[in-house]
């Protein structure tokens, strides 16, 4: 039964990076870049209303499925933007702080990370479906209120975060896993779990307020 505790070779990689200044329009600060989502990154709409959109190897795209993302940007540190629609690709290398603002992020395959620091808004949701999928995000993490989702044996571990207020977590299957080892709080976060999941929460977790 569904339970939550209290308690103690990759494949060959395409490169996507972020590219293109946002205009003043947008009132984007001039280090942020669009990661994915539902972007016209013809040229002409890369040098007006857009302002900003993504150069993927050899030709403009979306990233899909199976794409293996890498996102490194040279010079100095960007933050990358994921907004709009919901997003899925097979793994995930950011070298860059990565904010997802809209839709969400879901890993299928292989090992993925998030070396820069992770804020995840509230209401958004990154997902790591499928047991040869694994996330990790060594770095600072801000959770708040975000859905954090554990399918068919997918690993998810944010060891950084402190805080999941609000939030919802989702574990489907056994071997599924979410790591959050420095949490202290969990209040009023929502838990799902299925076919045979389970959650422990972290030891620094000592009260749970579900109002």
């Amino acid at each position: 039964d569904p339970r939550v505790s209290f308690g103690r070779p990759r494949s060959r990689l395409r490169q996507w990076r972020a590219m293109a200044e946002p205009t003043s329009d947008e009132r984007r600060p001039a280090d942020e870049k669009l990661f994915v989502g539902p972007v016209d990154t013809s040229p002409a709409a890369l040098g007006r209303s857009l302002g900003c959109g993504l150069a993927m190897g050899t030709a403009d795209a979306i990233p899909g499925a199976a794409d293996n993302v890498v996102i490194n940007v040279a010079g100095a540190e960007n933050t990358i933007l994921h907004t709009g629609s919901d997003t899925t690709i097979a793994s995930l290398t950011c070298e860059e702080p990565l904010t997802i603002s809209g839709g969400s992020l879901t890993l299928t395959s292989g090992a993925s990370s998030i070396n820069g620091t992770l804020t995840l808004n509230s209401g958004r949701s990154l997902v790591v479906n499928g047991s040869a999928a694994s996330l990790t995000v060594p770095g600072a993490a801000t959770i708040d209120g975000a859905h954090l989702q554990a399918l068919a044996g997918g690993t998810l571990s944010i060891p950084m975060a402190t805080s999941l207020t609000g939030g919802r977590l989702t574990l489907e299957g056994s071997g599924s896993s979410i790591s959050l080892p420095a949490l202290t709080s969990l209040d009023k976060t929502r838990f799902f779990l299925s076919a045979g999941a389970t959650f422990t929460a972290p030891a620094g977790v000592t009260a749970y307020d579900h109002s």
